[in-house]
């Protein structure tokens, strides 16, 4: 069983990963807990179908125990310490791997299943590159491509590099009656430090003119190329370290407004939020009423400060107590 992961370096991002034919499965990282009434969830072992070889990711997006072999597990071997009745087993005493029968679990309630798809592992990758019609998107409710920059002069949404522009409408085609397809627009590069693009974000949210031409090039960008939503991916407004200010926070509030009154329903918005200390720079209550729903970057472990030894979890409450309760 052929299993490609492309693992993002720089976010930490298990991002998309997927394999070569029907047969095989593939394993998608995705948009987590959403916020407030409007929420996202993350696909986990019973989201891609009754196969239980297309079900090879963990409700955190990363890899469970694999089957490298289809013979029956041995009723008399012990669980896991993430694992339940019907899930996986693995030997203690054998490297042999085992599939038994997935429980039935009930449905999730939450109404939406995300797949990013980090379209530079074309470019990055020396091998096992994936394109975007080769993803597997049962059970998906969104699929988003990650990522389509901005120009740091004019502020018109761009292509991150020339190569992605020939594989937009691959990437919409796959839209279905079920399925919507959007783009991402931000990510941690656009931002770092060094480059172009350190304020553009900034920039472009702190005046009226900038914010129009941005939502009119946003517009055009995704009628264009069939793109049927939008996520905002700024990271981070109000942080120091990334570009930011003090009114970043309410900038952001006043673009998503205006995107707002300015597509009414014609297109989808959602934005990103960290599950840590850099959210106590946006106003994500402000921003509710006028998007579809929130993201948390709730993906793989979070690694520590230069000043600390401990490996964080995905999602930390506590971080985002600290920065939302005064």
């Amino acid at each position: 069983m052929a299993i490609a992961i492309c693992h993002r370096l720089t976010f930490l991002w298990l991002a998309l990963l997927a394999v070569t034919s029907q047969s095989d499965a593939s394993i998608i990282h995705l948009g987590s807990s959403g916020s407030s009434s409007r929420s996202s969830t993350v696909i986990g072992n019973d989201d891609f179908s009754d196969d239980p070889t297309h079900s090879l990711v963990s409700t955190f997006g990363i890899p469970t125990d694999l089957a490298v072999s289809s013979v029956n597990a041995p009723s008399h071997l012990p669980l896991g310490p993430r694992q339940s009745p019907g899930s996986r087993l693995s030997s203690n005493t054998s490297r042999r791997h085992h599939l038994v029968p997935r429980a039935k679990c009930p449905k999730s309630p939450l109404p939406r299943k995300i797949g990013y798809y980090q379209v530079d592992n074309l470019r990055k990758r020396q091998c096992h590159r994936i394109f975007p019609s080769q993803i597997i998107t049962t059970g998906l409710s969104h699929f988003y491509l990650a990522f389509a920059s901005i120009d740091p002069k004019t502020f018109d949404v761009v292509p991150a590099h020339p190569d992605d522009v020939g594989l937009y409408g691959d990437f919409t085609a796959r839209k279905t009656s079920s399925m919507q397809t959007w783009i991402v627009v931000g990510g941690w590069q656009l931002g770092g430090a060094g480059t172009a693009t350190r304020q553009t974000w900034k920039l472009m949210t702190s005046r009226v003119d900038a914010r129009k031409g941005f939502i009119t090039s946003l517009g055009d960008f995704m009628k264009e190329n069939g793109f049927q939503g939008v996520e905002l991916d700024w990271e981070y407004p109000s942080a120091a370290d990334r570009g930011g200010s003090i009114n970043d926070a309410a900038n952001y509030v006043a673009l998503v407004r205006e995107m707002r009154a300015t597509w009414g329903k014609d297109y989808g918005i959602s934005v990103t939020l960290p599950p840590d200390t850099y959210l106590s720079g946006f106003d994500p209550r402000g921003m509710e009423p006028y998007i579809d729903f929130f993201n948390y970057l709730s993906y793989d472990l979070r690694a520590p400060p230069i000043a600390d030894t401990t490996v964080s979890s995905h999602t930390d409450v506590r971080k985002i107590e600290e920065a939302t309760v005064a």
